[in-house]
């Protein structure tokens, strides 16, 4: 992407002119040229009228910024990043809210130590069941992935 210092800069050598003479013509300092042209500072919009004034252009000519079909691109893979990111994210939680709600349905309330967890038929069901979501989602994921590269 090719930033508004370096269009005012690219702008002025094509014109043959020094810094000094530029800053006469705009009305400002040698030094705030150089800022403008190294984006340390943006000129405010009078300047950018006087600039296109000097250099015989439309004001879009110097601060519409082009962006390169490589700046799109990586915006759109940053995006989908991002979005894979958060669907896995999701997608970890449930799985850790399953294996969690799993524990205790497998708890035994009639102990009084709540730690002792007691697997007969009906929690080897449920294990089973999480076990089978589980991979399920696994595999789901691993299809996002794939899609997504």
């Amino acid at each position: 992407m090719e930033k508004i210092g370096k269009k005012i800069r690219n702008k002025r050598l094509e014109l043959n002119m020094t810094q000094d003479r530029m800053a006469e013509l705009v009305g400002v300092s040698r030094q705030t040229i150089s800022k403008w042209e190294n984006d340390s500072i943006c000129p405010d919009i009078d300047n950018v009228i006087r600039l296109s004034e000097i250099f015989n252009c439309k004001i879009d000519d110097i601060i519409k910024l082009e962006i390169k079909n490589d700046d799109i691109e990586s915006k759109k893979l940053s995006n989908n990043s991002l979005k894979l990111m958060t669907d896995m994210v999701l997608i970890s939680a449930t799985i850790i809210l399953f294996i969690a709600f799993g524990i205790l349905l497998l708890l035994d309330s009639s102990s009084p130590n709540q730690t002792v967890i007691q697997i007969d038929a009906y929690g080897l069901f449920i294990l089973l069941d999480f076990a089978f979501i589980i991979s399920i989602i696994t595999i789901m994921i691993r299809r996002f992935v794939k899609k997504n590269r």
